[in-house]
């Protein structure tokens, strides 16, 4: 290969790698925020369970989000007429990876022996909706549409309060649910173990629930924080979704940098040693003796 094609090959893959290298501290940014804005949501999440239990420990509340927060009767009916709500949400990979195929086996396995109802954001996820005939109740075609959190909150808060389901799953590419979903209702069963905190909410339970005034009443403040705990989750969800997408895209870069900078260091020898050849040849040219020209001393 000419000289001038290999300095041509390493300067368009040096603009490769300055374009991915800028997709990479895109990542790295989107991942800072990412990450506080899940620590955001988990703690408030947390709080609001943990005054929704803790106060129905100690008053006699009547809320029908809250039926399945007590001891299970009627284990063998409800096993055989279990009505749940799947929440599947997929993401758009600009690289390509096979992110969801676990999950789909997970969700088909489970769905056998129970009535299953979907909501389902994302094109992959409509897809495997429409190959699966699932029965699907409302669908969004990706993640960034405006007030997603509050829309869901509002169709989970209604339906899981007037058609009798009994869990609410929520599906998302996650390292911390390698397979799995996670269970936002009922409530006690949400996995918040797998999103630790970096500071403690062990202080809310030096609240004396019992002497404190609740406005503008016990039913009303446990609605606003049920609502609070499903925004919060909700919203961790959608962003562990894209926290994780992110992570996905910033192995991808990591990986095409390093085969670039292989190339790039392969074609700076390559171009070196044509730099030499080139010396070489024009010096034999150099001291080669013309034949037309005799010995000046002669």
């Amino acid at each position: 290969m000419q000289l001038k094609d290999l300095e041509n090959k390493r300067k368009s893959l040096n603009n490769i790698s300055l374009k991915v290298n800028n997709e990479k501290n895109i990542y790295l940014i989107n991942i800072m925020k990412l990450n506080q804005r899940l620590s955001f949501f988990n703690k408030n999440a947390l709080v609001s369970r943990q005054i929704i239990l803790h106060l129905k420990e100690i008053y006699n509340i009547k809320n029908d989000m809250l039926r399945r927060e007590s001891h299970h009767r009627f284990n063998l009916f409800r096993k055989i007429n279990r009505n749940i709500l799947w929440i599947y949400l997929t993401e758009e990979q600009k690289y390509s990876t096979d992110s969801y195929s676990r999950y789909e086996k997970t969700i088909l396995s489970n769905i056998k022996k129970s009535n299953n109802e979907f909501i389902l954001i994302g094109k992959n996820a409509i897809k495997f909706g429409q190959d699966n005939n699932l029965q699907v109740l409302q669908s969004y075609g990706n993640s960034n549409i405006e007030n997603l959190a509050e829309k869901l909150t509002k169709i989970v808060m209604i339906l899981y309060e007037y058609e009798n389901y009994e869990e609410v799953n929520f599906v998302v590419n996650s390292n911390k649910n390698f397979n799995q979903y996670f269970t936002i209702l009922p409530m006690s069963k949400f996995s918040f173990e797998k999103f630790p905190l970096n500071e403690s909410n062990n202080n809310l339970y030096d609240i004396d629930f019992k002497k404190a005034k609740i406005y503008p009443n016990i039913n009303d403040f446990i609605n606003s924080q049920i609502n609070c705990y499903l925004l919060n989750t909700i919203n961790m969800l959608i962003s562990e979704s894209a926290f994780y997408k992110a992570k996905i895209g910033l192995v991808s870069t990591n990986t095409i940098l390093k085969d670039l900078d292989e190339s790039i260091l392969k074609l700076k020898k390559q171009i070196s040693r044509a730099k030499s050849e080139l010396q070489i040849e024009e010096l034999n040219l150099l001291t080669k003796k013309d034949p037309d020209e005799g010995d000046i001393y002669e």
